[in-house]
């Protein structure tokens, strides 16, 4: 009984915690899969043991268990599109000049604080490419990108679909 709560509490954490995972930590320079697979792992993975659990506290048999189990999966899976979309497309990679890039802060109503914006402008050969990052995200972006500044092209990966900034280096 306890081990059940333990899995549900677990996984309902990361229902909040989740994003934190891909937002907050640095991501190494050969593992950018890193916390984007934690996180899909800790979603889906404690979303089948949640359910499970769930059926196993209401005294359901085997079929029980595995239905809410692949319910809670699916949840997770649905919770985690983000870093589904970034393991599945994989980093990108532009190279450019630096046209602009422009940090301001935004007073973020919900957090009662204000929260830094990055927006990176790159005129690769396809065309102007206009990069948004926020938060620590955009603080990491600004920092690689002010020592880039004056280079004739800069290359930059990033990871789309979660706005995560990976890093920046003069080509």
């Amino acid at each position: 009984m306890w081990f059940d709560l333990l899995l549900l509490s677990a996984w309902a954490a990361g229902v909040f915690l989740g994003p934190l995972l891909t937002a907050l930590p640095p991501y190494p320079r050969g593992a950018w899969w890193l916390w984007p697979a934690l996180r899909l792992a800790w979603m889906v993975g404690g979303g089948v043991a949640a359910g499970a659990a769930t059926a196993r506290m209401a005294g359901g048999e085997a079929p029980a268990m595995l239905g809410a189990g692949l319910g809670l999966g699916a949840v997770g899976l649905v919770l985690s599109v983000a870093p589904a979309l970034a393991l599945a497309r994989g980093p990108q990679t532009l190279t450019g000049r630096l046209r602009a890039a422009d940090t301001h802060s935004r007073l973020q109503p919900a957090l009662g604080q204000r929260v830094s914006h990055t927006e990176v402008e790159l005129l690769t050969a396809e065309g102007p490419v206009r990069l948004r990052f926020r938060g620590i995200q955009g603080d990491r972006a600004r920092r690689a990108l002010e020592s880039l500044r004056g280079a004739p092209a800069v290359q930059v990966r990033t990871l789309p679909a979660l706005r995560a900034f990976l890093d920046a280096r003069a080509t």
